[in-house]
């Protein structure tokens, strides 16, 4: 064999191995990318006491009060990723006992979803 037969023969196996590795990033390329782009979501309760506010609110056209709990709830992606489509779900509301700092079970809701 001559150097150019060895160089024609290298260069159609390098070629040929780009193809393949082409080929399985177009058929894996997502779950191949989801391995290196995650999504990480972190909470943390704002510093600022209140922490729940019990708002209060009025009907405008009759004497109905409308009673709603905000809450001081940082949510942070520190991933390297936009995150879409996430929902956080609302099941369970405890408050905090005055007496002794510890809390307990105040009701148990339909999960509501927050977008």
């Amino acid at each position: 064999m001559t150097n150019k037969e060895i160089i024609e023969i290298s260069i159609k196996a390098l070629s040929a191995m780009g193809t393949l590795i082409i080929a399985t990033l177009a058929i894996f390329g997502p779950t191949v990318k989801k391995w290196f782009y995650k999504v990480k979501l972190t909470f943390h309760i704002d510093g600022k006491e209140p922490y729940i506010i019990e708002c209060n609110s009025t009907e405008l056209f009759s004497s109905d009060i409308n009673k709603s709990l905000s809450i001081n709830l940082q949510i942070k992606n520190i991933g390297n990723i936009t995150a879409l489509n996430t929902q956080l779900y609302v099941e369970k509301i405890f408050r905090i006992r005055q007496e002794n700092q510890t809390y307990y079970l105040d009701r148990e809701i339909i999960p509501s979803n927050f977008y």
